[in-house]
């Protein structure tokens, strides 16, 4: 989870998700590579950011039996 809000903290938050929250879950595919399974928010411009900046290819490795369950809210 580390890695994902480092990854946030860099890009430029737009006005629009300011304040919003969102639970993401991830899992770690046969190929070792993390896949997006659900992006969860009331908020349709945080739910097309998230998809957008986060960059699964570069995420270290992790258990290919577990579905990851990120919860997320921008600041003010």
């Amino acid at each position: 989870t580390t890695q994902i809000y480092e990854m946030l903290a860099d890009e430029d938050i737009p006005d629009q998700i300011r304040g919003a929250k969102a639970k993401i879950k991830i899992a770690v595919a046969d190929d070792g590579k993390y896949r997006l399974l659900s992006v969860e928010s009331n908020n349709h411009f945080l739910k097309e950011f998230l998809k957008e900046g986060i960059d699964f290819e570069s995420l270290e490795p992790g258990n290919k039996n577990v579905v990851y369950v990120i919860p997320i809210e921008i600041a003010q």
